[in-house]
């Protein structure tokens, strides 16, 4: 389906499981928690997924109604142009290495974050999620911060630490 080039917010979820419910508990989870009247959300999934996906949503939008201008789109196909890239070329090397333990961290996938902003330049904003969430929040609270002209704002995973994958001296020095 062709995405939707209206919408100034845009909520992205990518996956390349198989399986497509946790995809629509996002989508779902997201949709129905907002004040928002309308909602655009891109869906990025892998050939396995999409057909599943576009009946749940179908289906969704039948039973609920109109209450709110849900436009959902999926998206098959990027892992094909993904994999041209040189640096998903890489990645494919690595899936080969015996250090790599958790292979499936390596799909292109689970790198959409970084590419969204490329792919969607449409949006004026944009929020990713991971397809293991459920949206408690209105995801407007989101729509509307103001990021005080930074260029992205991220959950800091207690797991994690934000400087292991942004360097934020380079990313300075692009601002300045």
């Amino acid at each position: 389906r062709e995405i939707d080039r209206g919408g100034d917010f845009v909520v992205a979820v990518a996956s390349d499981a198989p399986d497509a419910v946790p995809i629509f508990a996002a989508i779902n989870s997201t949709a129905a928690n907002t004040r928002r009247r309308r909602l655009d959300v891109v869906a990025f999934v892998g050939a396995a997924a999409a057909g599943d996906l576009e009946r749940l949503v179908e289906d969704h939008l039948r039973r609920e109604g109109a209450t709110l201008d849900l436009r959902v789109s999926v998206c098959r196909g990027l892992d094909d142009q993904l994999q041209l890239r040189p640096a998903m070329r890489a990645l494919q090397m690595l899936g080969n290495s015996t250090r790599v333990k958790r292979k499936e961290l390596l799909s292109p996938f689970n790198f959409a974050a970084f590419y969204l902003p490329h792919v969607l330049a449409h949006a004026a904003r944009i929020l990713y999620l991971d397809t293991d969430v459920v949206v408690r929040g209105d995801v407007d609270e989101l729509a509307r911060m103001d990021l005080g002209g930074k260029p992205a704002a991220a959950v800091e995973d207690c797991s994690q630490v934000l400087r292991k994958y942004i360097d934020f001296p380079l990313a300075e020095a692009y601002r300045a």
